[in-house]
């Protein structure tokens, strides 16, 4: 469920801290099924916030941290 919440992330916005610190608890082989969708999540994330930096940390802190 926490990936899927971060692939639908515009939907409910303020849960995208909670979804980001989840990913790391997301089964490897379920990321890399929607490894293109994740990334586009991630970095659509970044760019949509990118005036105000808040999620430049915790998308970064879950790119290195996701065990595929």
């Amino acid at each position: 469920m926490d990936l899927l919440g971060l692939l639908n992330w515009k939907a409910n916005p303020a849960a995208v801290p909670m979804h980001l610190k989840n990913l790391t608890k997301v089964d490897g082989e379920e990321i890399v099924k929607f490894l293109q969708d994740t990334l586009d999540a991630l970095f659509s994330i970044l760019m949509q916030n990118s005036d105000s930096g808040t999620y430049d940390q915790p998308v970064f802190d879950a790119l290195v941290s996701v065990q595929l």
